[in-house]
């Protein structure tokens, strides 16, 4: 199994398909480098900034995964552990005041936690913040109250 260092093998054909791409990987560039030229395109250090060439900056960009919890709460949060860098509160102003090459002007939860509950919260925290646009609820298809949980939160907008 290559390691992350070890030089990039594509099958010839990718050059059609890519050319910019093609030729630095098949020049034998290691990961590392093409890691650091992808990052320095996409910090606009390079010639031309690679998300920018011709594509329009007023784009609605919607983060589609993060995670949402608070660790203060009552019930406290399944994950993540007690001492872990993770182990804090993380809510939608937190996720807005991140530095991006583009504004994020909306997001969609995803639920980790399998208490049925924590989707409400979640529920709750999408009625107070239009920035959250979705919820991927977390909800088991074998438990018997499975219907009644997902005809509750199908009621919510």
């Amino acid at each position: 199994m290559a390691g992350l260092l070890s030089p990039i093998r594509v099958p010839r054909a990718c050059g059609t398909v890519a050319p910019r791409w093609g030729s630095l990987v098949r020049s034998g560039l290691r990961a590392r480098g093409l890691w650091l030229a992808l990052f320095l395109g996409l910090a606009g250090f390079g010639p031309v900034p690679l998300l920018a060439q011709g594509v329009p900056m007023d784009l609605d960009v919607v983060d589609c995964h993060p995670h949402f919890y608070d660790p203060s709460r009552p019930e406290g949060v399944p994950w993540p552990g007690k001492g872990t860098p993770l182990y804090r509160t993380v809510l939608p102003e937190h996720l807005r005041a991140q530095r991006m090459f583009r504004k994020v002007t909306g997001t969609i939860v995803v639920e980790a936690s399998s208490r049925v509950e924590d989707n409400a919260w979640l529920l709750g925290l999408a009625k107070e913040d239009p920035f959250i646009l979705g919820i991927v609820g977390n909800l088991d298809p074998l438990s018997p109250t499975f219907a009644r949980d997902l005809e509750r939160f199908a009621e919510s907008p």
